[in-house]
Order: C-alpha cells, then sequence, then structure tokens
C-alpha cells in the first residue's frame, strides 16, 4: 500500500510539475496591457494547434493594423480618400509559439525568439537570432501574482529590457522589443471556449454579460432602417424595448413597440436620411416578446464576446468586396466601456455620439499580408456596458440594414439621448497625460490624436492668434516669442496648456 501510495504521488507531483512553467496555455485567452494603458490592449489566444513530431506548435490570433509610411494607392470609386490596413499582422508574441519536447519555446514568425522556461539563475542562451540578443535569467523569487504566491523568473535581454515568467501564470511581462523600456503586461486570464462573468485571474475584457446588464424598468429606444437596392423596398422604424423581468436564466423580456415607420420604392442609398427627415410616415404599432438567455451571453459566437482590439471585423463574407473594419476598445467619461468596429451613427437629433472610426476597410481580398484598402465606409458595430448594443450598420451588396440606440433609460437616468452624451476616447487620466512637443517651438508643433478636436492658441493678452480643427500640427514660425495658451477642445473635454514660442 505504501509502494502504490508513493507511485500515485510521484505521478501527481509529475503532473503537477508539467502544467507549470508553461508560457502559453491553449485553453486560456490572455489579456494584456501595453505600458501603463487603462485598458486591455491585447487579447492572445490560439486558434489552431498542430504537432511536428514530439513537438507543439501553436498558432495565435492575428490582428489588422494601419499602413504608416510608404503605402499603396488607389482610385476608389467609393471615396478617393483611401488608406490600408495591413491584416494577419502578429502580436508581440508572435503568429506561432513552438514547444520543444525538450521544454524548450520559440516564438516563431515574424521573428526568432527563445525562452527556456526550465533555465536556472545565471543561465544565459541566444534570446533573438534575427537581432543576435542574449537573455540571462538573473534571478528566481517567490512573488504575489493575481493574489497568490508564485515562482517568478526574471530574465534579462540584451542587458537592458526585462521579461519575467510565471511558473503558474506564464508571461507577466514582455519587451516591446527593444531598448525602450514599454512592455505588455498581463492584466488578466480568461478560459477560451467560454464567455463567464468573472476572469480565471485578474482583469476581464467586459462581454455579453457586462454590455447586458440591465434592470427591470429600463428602456430601450432604437432606430432602425433598411433598404434592398437602389430603386427597392426600404422602410425605418423607432421601436421602444421595456425590461419585463429578469431571473437566473435570462436578463429579461423585451416587449417591442414599434411607434413610427415608412415604407417606400425608389428612395435610393440614402432613403434612411429621408426616413429620418420626416418623410411620408405611415404610424403603426406591433408588440412582440424576446428572451435574452444566459446560453446566448456566453457563447463565443456572440459577435459581443468576439471582437477583440485589432481583430479585424468582416461580417459578410462575400469574398471580394467583402466590407470590413478593426475593432477597438474604448472609454467614456463616465467609466464605460466600449467595445466598436467602424464609423458611428448618422448625426441624427438625439442619436448617439461620434464613436471613432479610423480603420474602416473594404477588401479586396483577405490572402495572407495582402493590404486592405480603406474607406469611410458603410459597416459598423459597437456594444457598451449596461447598453447592450449601441450600433450595428451591415451593407452587403445593394442593401443597407442600420440600427442606433437613440436613448436608454436605467435605474430612471436617461443616457444618449438629448440629456446625456457621451464620447468613446480618453479616460480623464489620459486627458492629463495629453502633451504636445517641440515646447518650447519655433516652426511646428505636434498634436496629440484627437478625433473632433478644435485647437485655439491665445497670446500673453487673451487675444485668439490661431484658430484650427483636426489637426496633427500647427505653424507658428510667425509668431513672436512668448508664452501661449494652447487649448485643445472636442465635445466631450477641454484642457489648455501653456507654449513658449522661442525662435
Amino acid at each position: 500500500m505504501r509502494k502504490q501510495l508513493i507511485f500515485i504521488c510521484t505521478l501527481l507531483c509529475f503532473a503537477f510539475h508539467a502544467q507549470n512553467w508553461n508560457v502559453f496555455n491553449k485553453n486560456y485567452r490572455y489579456n494584456y496591457k501595453f505600458d501603463h494603458s487603462d485598458l486591455v490592449s491585447n487579447v492572445l489566444f490560439v486558434d489552431s494547434v498542430k504537432q511536428a513530431g514530439a513537438d507543439t506548435i501553436y498558432y495565435l490570433n492575428r490582428i489588422g493594423v494601419e499602413c504608416k509610411g510608404t503605402c499603396p494607392t488607389v482610385t476608389a470609386a467609393l471615396n478617393p480618400t483611401v488608406t490600408y490596413v495591413v491584416p494577419n499582422m502578429p502580436q508581440f508574441l508572435q503568429r506561432k509559439i513552438k514547444k520543444y519536447a525538450n521544454g524548450l519555446v520559440m516564438l516563431l514568425d515574424t521573428s526568432k525568439q527563445v525562452i527556456i522556461p526550465t533555465s536556472t539563475v545565471t543561465q544565459t542562451w541566444r534570446f533573438d537570432s534575427i537581432y543576435n540578443f542574449d537573455a540571462t535569467c538573473v534571478s528566481a523569487t517567490s512573488l504575489t501574482v493575481f493574489g497568490q504566491s508564485d515562482s517568478v523568473k526574471t530574465i534579462i535581454v540584451n542587458g537592458t529590457d526585462t521579461l519575467l515568467l510565471s511558473k503558474n501564470f506564464g508571461i507577466l511581462q514582455f519587451p516591446e522589443p527593444y531598448t525602450k523600456n514599454k512592455y505588455y503586461r498581463l492584466a488578466g486570464i480568461e478560459n477560451k471556449n467560454s464567455y463567464d462573468q468573472t476572469a480565471l485571474y485578474g482583469e476581464k475584457v467586459p462581454n455579453a454579460w457586462d454590455f447586458y446588464s440591465y434592470s427591470v424598468g429600463d428602456i430601450i429606444s432604437l432606430y432602425n432602417t433598411f433598404h434592398s437596392g437602389p430603386n427597392g423596398f426600404a422602410g425605418c422604424y423607432n421601436i421602444k424595448s421595456y425590461i419585463l423581468s429578469i431571473n437566473t436564466s435570462s436578463l429579461g423580456i423585451l416587449t417591442n413597440t414599434t411607434t413610427i415607420g415608412v415604407s417606400k420604392s425608389g428612395l435610393g442609398y440614402n432613403n434612411h436620411m429621408y426616413c429620418s427627415y420626416g418623410g411620408p410616415l405611415i404610424p403603426g404599432t406591433s408588440t412582440g416578446t424576446s428572451l435574452i438567455t444566459s446560453t446566448a451571453l456566453s457563447t463565443p459566437t456572440n459577435i459581443a464576446n468576439k471582437l477583440y482590439p485589432g481583430m479585424i471585423y468582416a461580417p459578410l463574407g462575400f469574398g471580394p468586396m467583402e466590407v470590413q473594419n478593426i475593432t477597438k476598445f474604448g472609454i467614456d467619461f463616465e467609466g464605460r466601456f466600449y467595445k466598436y468596429a467602424g464609423r458611428p451613427c448618422y448625426t441624427y437629433t438625439n442619436y448617439p455620439p461620434q464613436l471613432p472610426n479610423k480603420y474602416a476597410t473594404q477588401a479586396l481580398a483577405m490572402n495572407n499580408n495582402l493590404l486592405l484598402p480603406t474607406f469611410q465606409s458603410e459597416v459598423a458595430i459597437a456594444y457598451g456596458v449596461g447598453f447592450g448594443l449601441i450600433r450595428s450598420l451591415l451593407l452587403p451588396f445593394e442593401k443597407l440594414d442600420e440600427t442606433c440606440l437613440t436613448s436608454f433609460v436605467h435605474n430612471g437616468v436617461t443616457y444618449f439621448g438629448p440629456t446625456k452624451t457621451f464620447d468613446v476616447g480618453m479616460t480623464e487620466h489620459a486627458i492629463s497625460e495629453i502633451s504636445f512637443h517641440p515646447n518650447p517651438a519655433s516652426t511646428k508643433v505636434m498634436l496629440p490624436e484627437i478625433e473632433g478636436a478644435q485647437v485655439k492658441v491665445y497670446n500673453s493678452l487673451g487675444q485668439l492668434v490661431l484658430s484650427a480643427e483636426n489637426q496633427s500640427s500647427i505653424d507658428v514660425s510667425s509668431f513672436q516669442n512668448g508664452i501661449y495658451l494652447l487649448t485643445l477642445e472636442n465635445s466631450s473635454f477641454k484642457i489648455s496648456k501653456k507654449l513658449v514660442v522661442e525662435h
């Protein structure tokens, strides 16, 4: 009996050890924040797994990034102003993680970076074979990680950059190569194949559970418009939904009431403007119920759950004419979280405010690293914590289906609508960090990139000497030497900073 117990304990210890010092677990989603950002900036998980003999290759999720520098140019029929997005780009752990049978781990494609989880203190190895940089394990100590005591190894890369590896949680800190003193830091871990109400460890990316956190008595007002072609059927509706009940298996029963509607042929692609501004409206009402179930909220196929930063949102799948966007995260000035892609709701009265749109894309193809030309294209989606779906716009071929949240009453407080607005963008902390350079300046001042910001410069007498909007820089070469007040303002905030001009 004693021998059997020893044998069982040995197996258990071996199994426990095998699960530790694991750089990446294929069953998890890892939420990282770049440097000291307020939001999760990178969500990494395994797309697929392939065996290569005794070794295992994990293929990670990829992202799209804006093309900068030398980019192709095209003539676009929809919009002459075209930029590009590069799809299938690796995140900081590259496209592949190869786990060798001997325990060594290599981050592959486009780089080749080697991590030895079992390394001992003072052990040195070639970390980056492209730049010929070495890594050295300089310490192994016990630290508190996600509230638990854990063994953590400190690895110095190229003599300057610090990589932290946890025995139970994987990579805690990874450098933005190299010598930048900026890092990706692990903020939380979630189950890959389910979207739970809480994270396994640390910070959870808000998902459908958070977006649809309604209360009994909430009132959701939506605007919907659609058409089937340049000369086809078209309609638009105002819809109110009332949260009647909430239980453990669902968030509520919604009673929908259509207050007004219009249908007409031959309105063309701008029929949604026609609907919005009056037209011959046909009054009508209809009622119905719908149920938001816990199963629907927790499934990975729920688009509210699927969106992660940098993901190319391509909902239609129509090949060479596919319309696409890049997903981003945002926080409003009341601390609410948003996932969004594409352009905002149209600026009808009482509509939600403009969500930033920089990455709307219409794909010519989606193969490997082919560049995607980007337009202010007709496809968008947005979710807000507590608000649910606040924006949806699809334009497959000659059809359009658009939904916008026009107002939301939660616990007696009205959001969107006329009483309260927001702007997805920087938090108060981020606003305080806004800066421009150089300062002092003699010729040109580079400004932070803030959507819709109006720039004003006042001299020491309080006189306005410059006014502009949506500028990346201003020219101060004609200004006299002295101290000026530079103000940046949009619909959500106003900030002023001192500017010194010296020639």
